[in-house]
Formats: C-alpha cells, structure tokens, sequence
C-alpha cells in the first residue's frame, strides 16, 4: 500500500530530473555551438514530461493525503518539458556559417530609432559598437 502511495512521487520526482538531465545537457552544449538535432536532450525532456504526467494520472487512482501538492508538481514539470519541444520547433538555424566577427565591419543599414528618427550606421564609422538584435514581434 505504502508503494502504490510513493509511486506518484517517484514519477513525478524521476520527470523532474530528466527534465533538468534534458535541459543541461541542451544547455551544456550550447558552448561549442547550437546542437542542429539535440535528440538526447529532447528525448529526456519529453520523458521526463511522460512520467510526470503518468504520476498525477497515478496519483488520481489511488490518491494520497499529499495528493494536492502532486497537482502542481506534475503540470509544472510536465509543461517544463514540453516548454523545451516548443522552443526547439520555433528555433530556425541560420543558412550556412554566420559572417559576423568581432572587429569585422559593420554592415551598412538604415532603419528609424525608437524616437522615429531616420539612422545609418555609417554614422558610426571608427567606433566601438555592440549591436544587440531582439527576436520577437512586439
């Protein structure tokens, strides 16, 4: 009786750590470059969804005193581990190898700054620059 009250816990505690597992291994990588396929990562992270998912769906069948606390655990590792699959899909690797080197040229462009002004970044010849690009589309 005492391991069909545990055995929610267990999932949900082994969901947890392949989800971290998944995630640091991801994470890891990252230094020597973006992994183009990172199924190991994926493969853990979305295992570690499963079995977090499989101890609350446990959990409802026989359920513990504690059973509460296995409603905010689980959804929360699993959605951690699905959070990883989505970014992944939305993540578009660049066509062939990025160009941009520190101290190579900037490439001249002209766009509005935030206060609507017209701006060229050949205004910006002989200095130092650090140009930050934000993805989104707010």
């Amino acid at each position: 009786m005492a391991l069909m009250q545990a055995l929610p816990w267990l999932l949900v505690g082994v969901g947890f750590v392949a989800v971290l597992i998944g995630w640091g291994t991801y994470l890891a990588a990252i230094p020597k470059g973006v992994p183009d396929k990172p199924l190991a990562a994926l493969a853990a992270t979305q295992g570690g969804a499963v079995a977090a998912l499989a101890g609350l769906a446990w959990s409802s069948a026989s359920p513990t005193t504690l059973g509460w606390l296995l409603w905010i655990a689980a959804p929360t590792v699993a959605l951690t581990g699905l959070g990883f699959a989505l970014l992944y899909s939305q993540r578009k690797v660049p066509a062939g190898e990025l160009q941009v080197r520190v101290g190579a040229p900037m490439i001249d462009f002209e766009t509005v700054d935030h206060t609507g002004q017209p701006f060229a970044t050949s205004s910006l010849r002989g200095q130092r620059v650090l140009l930050k690009f934000f993805r989104g589309s707010w």
